[in-house]
């Protein structure tokens, strides 16, 4: 499940736990997540996504031309979301290797 920082809807993050390579659940309700922030401490360099409508049956996300929604991504960096990550009401991030660590992914909502 995702978390407000600060008390703030615009500011969110979902943890990848120690040992996993699935993130909790990002809901986005009517905001569309804009910036995701790598932290220091995340293993690998890949991502996909997966959605849901209903926070329960989660699809891998596929783009228009049916190829996967993947991301090339290094830590300690701000990576501004692909345009095939916009309309789904939950969201959860897929890093292509196991956490060693719990990692915190930040986004920012529009």
């Amino acid at each position: 499940m995702a978390r407000n920082v600060n008390g703030t809807r615009d500011l969110q993050y979902v943890t990848i736990a120690d040992g996993e390579t699935e993130s909790g659940a990002l809901d986005c309700k009517t905001l569309t997540p804009w910036v995701m922030y790598i932290p220091a401490a995340f293993d690998g360099t890949g991502i996909s996504f997966q959605a849901s409508h209903d926070d329960s049956t989660y699809y891998v996300l596929y783009d228009h031309d049916n190829v996967q929604v993947t991301m090339t991504v290094a830590a300690s960096r701000a990576y501004r979301m692909p345009t095939d990550v916009i309309g789904a009401r939950y969201y959860k991030v897929v890093a292509g290797t196991l956490q060693t660590g719990a990692s915190n992914i930040y986004f920012d909502l529009l």
